[in-house]
């Protein structure tokens, strides 16, 4: 492979393993200022419980998503040198704004979320959760422009020529405000929304399926549910704007998403799409797939598991029923007479 294939390949991976991260930060901070809005509402200790439960999960969702987000900018200059002095004015703007007016203000006021239970005001407190919920997006919003600068670039003009050329920003609002912004921030923000509802549903049905916590459970689930459905009818309306700003500005992409590879006659407005074969037999295949693993890991679950009794009392080594060993599991042994009585194939 050559130098180009293996730079795009480790800035496709670090790109993807990133962008988990961020969505979720953004998701979050909406949930923990509901959850802490109502404990100050209500002063009932389940919400402090939640949100202090939560503010730890964000504060190792925001450690991680620092931490690869600076292998992300190093690799800009790493990877994509020549570009990075191409439109170092621009694209180093706005990231250098996502800096200065999100990060510092996510992180400030962090160690208040973090540390300042009962050491600070209730209102002090919520105040800072607000504003690390406001930063994270505040963080989208710059992220998200210096994106879309690249797909419809404005505001800007070229100096020199050659490997000497350079972009320049002649207007920054217009640079901001590009043709696809605007769809773009507020169709990324409400999937952030989205991601960290949805992870918070995960988590709280995991616990009832579990039978554990469920009064604070079943509250943490009503928010993120409620969340989760707001988000969901909005993403509906950003994800229109943003394909007809596409059918506008960028007709070959939309193409592409749609399955055209090949020039075809103008087909109206609203026509529906259709993908080429190839798309939809490897769509079928896995879904297929991991419909498959999903049932396999179903079933797999629902077998009862049953103890070999000369595995040692502390054992983390399982045995199936039909005599293989599993993985190791963190479970504690029953005691072989025990379990004599009960188990027909131990009588």
């Amino acid at each position: 492979m050559s130098v180009e294939i293996l730079a795009r390949i480790q800035f496709a991976f670090t790109t993807v393993f990133y962008y988990i991260y961020p969505p979720l930060s953004i998701g979050l901070g909406v949930v923990l200022v509901i959850m802490e809005g109502m404990f100050l509402k209500t002063r009932n200790p389940m919400y402090e419980r939640l949100t202090r439960f939560w503010i730890r999960i964000s504060a190792l969702i925001f450690g991680i998503g620092v931490a690869t987000g600076i292998v992300m900018e190093f690799e800009f200059g790493t990877n994509w040198a020549t570009y990075a002095r191409y439109v170092g004015d621009i694209f180093g703007s706005a990231l250098a704004a996502a800096g200065i007016f999100a990060f510092v203000l996510e992180s400030g006021f962090l160690g208040i979320l973090l540390f300042g239970w009962h050491r600070v005001s209730p209102r002090l407190h919520f105040f800072a959760t607000v504003m690390v919920a406001l930063g994270s997006m505040f963080s989208a919003v710059w992220i998200v422009v210096a994106n879309s600068w690249q797909q419809t670039p404005a505001g800007f003009h070229l100096v020199g020529s050659g490997l000497t050329a350079r972009a320049e920003v002649t207007d920054f609002w217009a640079m901001v405000f590009n043709p696809s912004s605007m769809d773009r921030l507020s169709h990324a923000v409400i999937g952030g929304f989205l991601s960290g509802s949805f992870l918070v549903l995960s988590v709280s049905a995991w616990y009832l399926l579990k039978g554990r916590f469920v009064v604070s459970s079943k509250a943490a689930f009503k928010i993120a549910l409620a969340v989760a459905t707001v988000s969901g009818l909005g993403q509906l309306i950003t994800g229109h704007h943003s394909a007809n700003g596409m059918a506008v500005n960028q007709p070959a992409k939309l193409a592409a998403f749609e399955g055209h590879y090949a020039t075809l006659a103008a087909r109206p407005a609203g026509a529906p799409a259709r993908p080429a074969p190839r798309i939809l037999l490897r769509v079928s295949v896995f879904s297929l797939l991991f419909g498959a693993l999903g049932l396999a890991w179903y079933h797999r679950s629902r077998r009862p598991q049953h103890w070999h009794p000369r595995v040692g009392l502390l054992s983390p080594v399982r045995v199936l029923p039909s005599g293989e060993l599993s993985q190791p599991v963190t479970r504690y042994i029953w005691p072989y007479h025990a379990r004599r009585a009960t188990h027909p194939r131990l009588s």
